[in-house]
């Protein structure tokens, strides 16, 4: 059995290869280098009362980092999919509290879509003093239509606690988009 031969591409003295000539050269797709943020925010003043009644409160992001289809809504603490863009995205939320006191509490969060679906409740048991959890969650959203954002409570917990303002332990919500 013989070995095909590797076939090298190539491009005559002052031929400028086309879009679809480099095309053919890749085997992969990347797929990594194709999937961008379309948003990123943290909490950095203004920190949010998560209550211990077991009721969801949406954090309220105040330093927008990057928006580039301009989704934020400052009122609502909600990013709307940019019109046309419908498809996968994936959420990523870091929530963090204050002082978490000496007992431990569970963090409940979520990302959910203003149409009133969410993602499964997300609950944590923070241990002594520890101060946050990170959870990520996969939506298909109808560009123009639909809004993400992000809320928590605590349980376990005989008064409410705060998100944290401390630098590095911002809470913060990132969203990514995946494929249409």
């Amino acid at each position: 059995m013989t070995t095909p031969a590797i076939s090298v591409p190539d491009f005559i003295a002052g031929y400028g290869p086309q879009q679809s000539d480099m095309t053919t050269l890749w085997s992969d797709p990347l797929a990594f280098f194709q999937a961008r943020v379309v948003f990123r925010a943290s909490q950095t003043s203004g920190a949010t009362s998560l209550p211990s009644s077991g009721a969801l409160t949406t954090i309220a992001f105040n330093n927008i980092i990057e928006d580039p289809y301009s989704g934020w809504n400052a009122s609502t603490h909600k990013w709307e999919a940019p019109a046309g863009f419908s498809g996968q995205y994936l959420a990523t939320v870091n929530v963090w509290v204050a002082a978490p006191g000496a007992t431990d509490v569970t963090l409940v969060g979520e990302v959910g879509l203003a149409t009133g679906t969410s993602d499964p409740l997300v609950a944590v048991v923070l241990p002594n003093n520890v101060s946050g959890i990170s959870y990520s969650y996969y939506y298909y959203l109808v560009g123009g239509q639909d809004v993400l954002y992000a809320a928590a409570y605590i349980q376990n917990s005989s008064s409410a606690v705060s998100t944290s303002l401390t630098a590095g332990e911002n809470s913060t919500l990132e969203v990514m988009w995946i494929s249409s």
